[in-house]
């Protein structure tokens, strides 16, 4: 149901060159629109094009860009739900209100643009690579993305990878937890976790994190999130010589490639034995041998692809799996009735996907902690294309618009008890539900630009909840432990943090298992 003030906010969010007469938009919105230099913001030097934005960072200024979201919680304070900054030689405009940002949402281009990375166009053009998709805008983000969507959003493709995450994560229970019934470095373990999983996917093979020293790949995997953050906040003189930081980040991101390239030339061996054995064609064709046998896509597009996802699916899903554990392991009671509905929903202690369908509070725990600890530091970016109006402002060609959700996502106007971890708030019987902006948390993006990888994160957490749970309950290392985080690409622990264990048994009843 939309009210009188949703109305005016759509005809605000409608781009000029469609404001016409045929629209049946009143002449007196036309001119409600205020000037772009009207939108509040930091003035004086702030506003400085190149330096601008460095003074409100240490040393001139108080804040750290691995902290960047208590800097937008600033600007909200003090300026309101849009905000106007300096970025470079265009602006950057800060949008605090889900309703801006269902707006933009609903009114693509038909190819919506995203920001793009210098560091990561500068290793592209060095080394004669084409872009992954993540990178790509316009046309070529379509060639690039469209063959990867039609393979990887089937829910048949990610159902196939179930037994083996499966597997992997008994696995990581036999091995990886401690005689003393201990999760030590809680992340690290679950970034070794991750990257089995992503090499399934990505390489058609187990890489031996859990046996095998993979430091230097683990490493690097968080070297290059690492360096394209802080690309992001410090001027690109990479793009005119190989800076030592570009020299860095080069390193770090030919180690991960260069496994990439050594599983896809296995891959193409193994394609190469299955044709000369059967002579009917290929059957139950993995993600990677789809990619590789599709003609609309290069051995080196293939290898840019398959390199960016083994990353971001390995760092983001640990990262967020981290947080998800850290917020059960503090709140007992929730982690007591999650317990419950895995005890309900999977009888003699097995697990199956279908199961996932009857387990809300799972679902719920998991998002509540994406709402807690939003997984990008600003949120989504759009490059605006043509001049456009949002919030009644003029919004001019160049501009980049940012969807401030790890802000929204904690505002008391949003969710009663912001600070509090409390999943029931997304159950569809809760009465909170439906207060909750639909826009308010995006963690995996929306449209036609969202995380691609979104079911495969997903299916990968709540396999490892599910099975830990069904074993152990979860306790910090430390009681009361406050785990502060930063960002990177990506949210991260700031800290190390480790969680104790204690084996479940079963009540009786059946009904539940308890420590």
């Amino acid at each position: 149901m939309f009210f009188k003030n949703d109305v005016i906010r759509m005809v605000y969010s409608v781009p000029i060159r469609l404001l016409s007469s045929s629209c049946l938009v009143p002449e007196q919105a036309l001119k409600k629109v205020r000037p772009f230099n009207e939108i509040p913001g930091p003035s004086g030097r702030y506003n400085m094009p190149f330096i601008g934005q460095v003074f409100h960072y240490v040393p001139f200024g108080q804040y750290l860009p691995s902290t960047f979201t208590d800097f937008l919680c600033d600007l909200r304070c003090q300026y309101g739900p849009i905000v106007r900054q300096r970025a470079g030689m265009h602006w950057m405009v800060f949008l605090f209100n889900p309703d801006d940002i269902q707006h933009i949402m609903f009114h693509y281009e038909k190819y919506p643009l995203r920001p793009t990375s210098h560091l990561m166009y500068s290793y592209a053009k060095r080394n004669n690579i084409p872009l992954s998709m993540a990178f790509q805008n316009k046309e070529k983000w379509v060639a690039a993305r469209k063959p990867i969507q039609e393979v990887i959003l089937k829910p048949c493709v990610v159902s196939k990878y179930f037994s083996e995450f499966t597997d992997i994560v008994d696995d990581f229970l036999m091995r990886r937890i401690g005689r003393d019934n201990r999760i030590s470095d809680v992340l690290e373990e679950l970034t070794r976790l991750t990257m089995e999983n992503s090499g399934i996917l990505c390489f058609n093979r187990r890489l031996g994190s859990f046996s095998l020293d993979q430091q230097e790949l683990l490493s690097n995997i968080k070297d290059v999130h690492a360096y394209l953050g802080q690309s992001f906040d410090i001027f690109p003189w990479y793009r005119l010589f190989p800076t030592n930081f570009y020299l860095d980040f080069e390193k770090a991101y030919d180690t991960v490639r260069n496994t990439t390239r050594e599983s896809l030339h296995g891959c193409l061996e193994t394609i190469n034995f299955k044709r000369r054995m059967l002579s009917t064609g290929l059957n139950n064709v993995t993600f990677l041998e789809k990619l590789l046998l599709d003609n609309r896509m290069s051995h080196d597009s293939v290898e840019s692809a398959i390199t960016d996802m083994f990353i971001a699916g390995t760092d983001a899903t640990a990262n967020a799996l981290s947080f998800v554990l850290y917020h059960l392991a503090k709140n007992p009671l929730v982690q007591d009735r999650l317990c419950e509905e895995i005890t309900r929903c999977c009888t003699q202690d097995l697990i199956c996907e279908s199961s996932f369908a009857d387990m809300p509070y799972l679902k719920a725990c998991i998002k509540e902690s994406l709402r807690l600890v939003p997984p990008l530091r600003d949120g989504v970016r759009r490059h605006v294309e043509k001049d456009t109006v949002v919030a009644g402002f003029h919004i001019p060609k160049g501009t980049t618009l940012v969807f401030c959700n790890s802000v929204i996502s904690s505002d008391e106007n949003y969710f009663p008890e912001a600070h509090k971890y409390k999943p029931e708030r997304w159950l569809r019987n809760s009465p909170l539900r439906s207060s909750i902006h639909p826009f308010a948390v995006l963690p995996y993006g929306f449209g036609r630009r969202n995380c691609i990888g979104q079911r495969f994160a997903e299916l990968q957490m709540r396999i490892f909840i599910v099975k830990l749970l069904q074993e152990f309950s979860v306790s910090l290392a430390e009681k009361d432990e406050h785990l502060p985080y930063i960002y990177t690409i990506f949210a991260a622990p700031s800290k190390k943090f480790s969680l104790q264990l204690e084996r479940r048994i079963e009540k009786q009843d059946d009904t539940r298992c308890v420590a």
